[in-house]
């Protein structure tokens, strides 16, 4: 999403730029304008890397059943909330998954491990966002 409304800044800003160039001024950058509003309400809000919170995705990698893996589960969580959270969430509202399994991201690569449950969201880099792969 955040790629997209990159490139949605990025697009209005050469027409702007390339108006200005070939004379147009002001009034071919002001044409531009009325899109801006609707453009930028269509992106989801711009989230800073000190954001509170942490959106995490998490992807079961085991079968859910003959269906084959069960959806991605997503979630927010606060910044300052711990591995152990995220895991009694899984174990809460995943009840298919049972009670052992491992957390891991693919990028950057990261194994997390039971000395890891009592770090925040924060402090693992999970914020604002990130997918969480869920194995056995």
């Amino acid at each position: 999403d955040q790629i997209e409304q990159d490139k949605r800044d990025r697009a209005l800003r050469v027409a702007r730029e390339k108006a200005e160039r070939d004379g147009g001024g002001a009034a071919a950058a002001q044409a531009e304008e009325p899109a801006a509003p609707s453009m930028l309400l269509s992106g989801p809000p711009k989230v800073s890397s000190d954001s509170n919170q942490a959106r995490l995705q998490i992807r079961p990698m085991m079968q859910a059943g003959k269906g084959g893996p069960a959806p991605p589960v997503t979630h927010v969580f606060t910044a300052d909330q711990t591995l152990k959270d995220v895991i009694e969430f899984i174990k809460k509202e995943m009840p298919h998954v049972g009670s052992h399994f491992k957390l891991s991201m693919s990028f950057p690569r990261k194994d997390f491990e039971h000395h890891h449950e009592s770090m925040t969201l924060k402090d693992l880099g999970l914020v604002p966002n990130a997918a969480l792969i869920l194995s056995t």
